[in-house]
């Protein structure tokens, strides 16, 4: 069974030759199938089929609001996609980098830009793969950016046209299968304010796990790994401590550790749950995402030579509109103006409406 262009297919197969004969025939129309190709059927062996039609897709628009949640300004139109994600912002506040999934190919995703005071999207990728997670370079006109989980990629904003260089690459071991250690890359989730050093994040067989890579050379290494889920890891101003969440707890808080001494324990900052940590540019706040959807204000204090780091008591701000399930893998939904003083929020403007399962009785295949 298989999904095109919507519709549920069934066509005969020989497991022992491995291939299918005969002419495909349709069960159903207007079969749910999302962005990353995940098909909303089921079958089972006595003859029972279930499966969820099409249901109308949730609209994202980036949306300025003040630290009390007020709206000061929209940007552009919404964007009819659920998957509108990993958002952003340049350093002067004044364009935003995301990912978009192609309308045209499953599985495909590309990098696009869109100016603020404008509001006019642009495309900056155009390739049968997917391109995830743009960062900002210091510099303000080029970003880095993940190409199917192992290229890092990094490419000028100025033109679609701008040249590409691939910074680091998944090396495979001769005859293994299996990729090098040291030259494993993942996706990548923040830089370094000097431009240096990357966060990524990668899937293990223990859970997720952060990895550094020095864009001057050298290998991949390992920032925080452990038998729990590690995310989304973002650089303090100063470079040398990081902020993440992680489940070891039971469920998603927010921690903070050295960038790379790992001699020193890790900071709980979060008290009731936490996700998607996000840092001030100067340092002096560090923000995430309750459980039930609120922004939370941690002030962080640096002691001489940066070392130690004392977080304050969190202060809530407002209910956020960005995800039903902050405490999820997903990726920061919203960004923080340089001033601290704004929050730029990829906020769901039009929920996604509700579809039933269908089951189908008594099915079985027909040969033709």
């Amino acid at each position: 069974m298989f999904v095109r262009g919507g519709a549920l297919l069934t066509q005969a197969f020989d497991p022992d030759r491995r291939k299918v004969s005969g002419t495909p025939q349709k069960i159903a129309d207007r079969v749910f199938v999302d962005t990353r190709a995940h098909a909303a059927i089921a079958v089972s062996s006595t003859g029972s089929l279930v499966y969820r039609s099409d249901v109308p897709e949730e609209r994202r628009q980036f949306t300025w609001v003040n630290r009390k949640g007020a709206l000061l300004q929209t940007v552009g139109e919404p964007l009819a996609t659920s998957e509108a994600s990993t958002p952003a912002l340049s350093r002067d506040d004044t364009r935003v980098a995301f990912s978009l999934p192609s309308a045209n190919a499953v599985g495909v995703r590309n990098i696009w830009m869109v100016d603020i005071a404008r509001g006019v999207p642009n495309r900056l990728t155009d390739v049968l793969g997917e391109d995830t997670a743009p960062l900002w370079l210091p510099d303000n006109e080029s970003i880095v950016f993940s190409r199917n989980v192992s290229q890092i990629v990094k490419k000028s904003v100025a033109t679609f046209s701008s040249p590409e260089e691939t910074l680091a690459r998944t090396t495979w071991a001769p005859g293994t299968g299996k990729p090098v250690e040291t030259d494993i890359v993942g996706i990548v989730t923040d830089v370094s304010s000097d431009g240096r050093y990357l966060l990524m994040r990668r899937p293990s067989d223990r859970g997720y796990n952060i990895l550094g890579r020095d864009l001057r050379g050298g290998p991949t290494f390992s920032v925080v790994e452990t038998s729990f889920d590690e995310l989304d890891a973002q650089f303090a101003p100063n470079g040398r401590w990081i902020a993440y969440q992680s489940n070891k707890s039971g469920r998603f808080e927010i921690y903070l550790q050295p960038f790379r001494d790992s001699r020193k324990a890790e900071i709980r900052v979060s008290a009731a749950g936490g996700a998607q940590v996000r840092w001030r540019r100067d340092g002096s706040e560090l923000f995430y995402v309750a459980p039930d959807g609120t922004l939370m204000a941690v002030p962080i204090q640096f002691g001489p030579g940066d070392d130690p780091v004392t977080p304050g008591v969190a202060v809530p701000l407002f209910r956020t509109n960005i995800t039903k399930a902050p405490q999820s893998l997903a990726r920061q939904q919203y960004m923080v103006a340089s001033n601290g003083q704004r929050f730029l929020m990829n906020a769901v403007v039009a929920p996604p409406g509700t579809s039933p399962l269908k089951m189908i009785l008594n099915w079985s295949p027909r040969q033709r």
